[in-house]
């Protein structure tokens, strides 16, 4: 059995109203009516293709600008060149003046040859770790020559050399 959409009361199918709910609920629905009639209300629409192709543009764009600031942000040729041999000089005075720390602490030269992990001066903590050329990736080289330290790179490239 149905009931009233109003009141709840039990109708005859195919109703929508009571007898006695009928004429105000109709009254009521042509007032509603009435007041959204004459307005410009357009409901939202979830498969708008218009928004969905302005998020895919603007994603694209976003990436494609973050990727050219990315490529412009990474240094390459003569620049990284450039770049490469500072970080192996740098590391190599490092090298340098761990050497020279440990000759003064100690009172005793750091045996000479490549410094690698297994070198007191990464052993004694003189270096946190052992440092290699940024380009080959080979462990630097002590000489001592005349009681003095010297650090050289064999990669035979311009400009890693201290």
């Amino acid at each position: 059995m149905a009931v009233c959409l109003k009141c709840g009361a039990e109708i005859p199918p195919g109703k929508k109203y009571c007898d006695s709910c009928g004429p105000e609920a109709a009254k009521q629905v042509s007032e509603l009516l009435a007041v959204t009639d004459g307005t410009n209300y357009k409901q939202y629409r979830r498969n708008d293709r218009r928004w969905f192709v302005f998020s895919l543009l603007f994603v694209l764009f976003l990436m494609v600008g973050l990727g050219v600031i990315l490529v412009y942000s990474i240094p390459a040729g003569p620049d990284l060149a450039k770049a490469q041999a500072a970080v192996c000089r740098a590391n190599m005075r490092k090298v340098r003046d761990a050497a020279a720390e440990y000759d003064s602490v100690t009172g005793q030269p750091v045996p000479g040859g490549r410094i690698s992990s297994t070198s007191p001066l990464v052993q004694d903590q003189y270096l946190e770790e052992a440092l290699k050329c940024p380009v080959t990736g080979h462990y630097y080289i002590l000489d001592l020559e005349g009681g003095q330290p010297s650090v050289r790179c064999d990669s035979g490239i311009a400009g890693h050399k201290i």
